[in-house]
């Protein structure tokens, strides 16, 4: 039998430039290799996932929680969920996750995302789950004027395509982690 071999490609590796540009007042940042699980915890237990340290907990529907770390690895994210008790899934392989920041950020997304991002409404430490363009995505409001969206690898280039699309009167950049 013949081997076989993988090579791991981030979906949105042909759509960024190889040298990336110098980043602009606003500038969506595509997340390398973030953790991403998928935690079911009740309302009791929902308190302990929003103080693990280095991990950002959103909300999903009333007991799912997605969790995304920069810091943590897998194994270190699901030793800390295996003790306080929770039940999990792996879900790092099937996200990608990136940042959009800037002065234009809310107006950004608002072409395209059915939700109120007025930042009375849609504050620091907020996440729903929306439809950026047609694409499924959990949007997550992590500063000011910064904005976090984790969504499916496979319909990832088409939420980028629209964040990129409807950035282009702010001259909105775009580069992977690190790169720019």
């Amino acid at each position: 039998m013949a081997a076989m071999y993988f090579i791991q490609r981030h979906p949105l590796e042909d759509l960024l430039p190889s040298q990336p540009p110098e980043p602009g007042a606003d500038h969506l940042t595509v997340l390398l290799r973030p953790t991403v699980f998928s935690a079911f915890a009740t309302q009791a237990e929902s308190d302990g996932l929003r103080t693990l340290q280095g991990v950002s907990a959103r909300s999903c529907s009333p007991l799912e929680w997605l969790l995304i770390s920069e810091d943590l690895g897998a194994q270190a994210l699901g030793r800390s969920l295996n003790t306080a008790g929770l039940r999990w899934v792996d879900q790092s392989h099937a996200y990608v996750v990136v940042r959009l920041r800037g002065p234009n950020a809310r107006a950004i997304l608002a072409k395209g995302v059915g939700a109120d991002l007025h930042p009375s409404v849609f504050a620091v430490g907020q996440s729903a789950n929306a439809l950026c363009g047609q694409v499924q995505v959990n949007l997550a409001c992590v500063g000011e004027d910064t904005f976090e969206l984790a969504m499916m690898r496979s319909y990832a280039s088409f939420a980028f395509q629209d964040l990129m699309l409807g950035g282009k009167e702010f001259a909105l950049t775009a580069a992977f982690e690190g790169r720019s």
